[in-house]
């Protein structure tokens, strides 16, 4: 045998390899879109979710930061005018509610026990937040609560 056949033997049986090699790679290569496929809505539903209860969080903390702000405007004004003309601290706080559309059926409590001055008062903001409202996930209840010591004697709450 002839050394330079046996090189062009190596060669063929080298090349007849990686075409297998190739041949095997094409038989394979709808799998990553079908493997994409089945992983696409798992990764999307926790990105999804993880957004939507961070504004359920983000909400839930607006909730809190108004009623406290309506607790410090009962504490400090208690029966004096309220800016804007307002008539009452729950008008005033309810036309100051800007949470988001997520948010149904917002509503705002001011209580107190007698209304004099060191007396505590109350503020309660409370409304239903909706988890992905276009799939309809389901909801919960978004509660903030702030109490705080009348400066002003506070005539009635809502």
């Amino acid at each position: 045998m002839n050394p330079a056949d046996s090189d062009r033997t190596r060669r063929l049986s080298s090349s007849a390899l990686l075409g297998r090699a190739l041949d095997f790679g094409w038989r394979e290569r709808g799998a990553a879109v079908v493997e994409f496929a089945v992983v696409l809505p798992v990764l999307l539903v926790l990105i999804f979710g993880s957004i939507d209860f961070g504004l359920f969080m983000n909400d839930q903390n607006d909730a809190t930061h108004l009623a406290n702000e309506g607790a410090r405007l009962a504490a400090v004004l208690g029966s004096q005018p309220l800016p804007g003309g307002s008539s009452s601290i729950c008008s005033y706080i309810s036309s100051q509610l800007d949470l988001p559309k997520t948010i149904q059926g917002a509503t705002v409590n001011v209580s107190s026990t007698t209304g004099l001055v060191g007396d505590p008062v109350t503020v309660t903001v409370t409304g239903t937040y909706k988890f992905i409202p276009f799939l309809k996930l389901g909801s919960a209840g978004i509660k903030g609560t702030s109490t705080m010591r009348l400066e002003q004697p506070l005539a009635a709450g809502c």
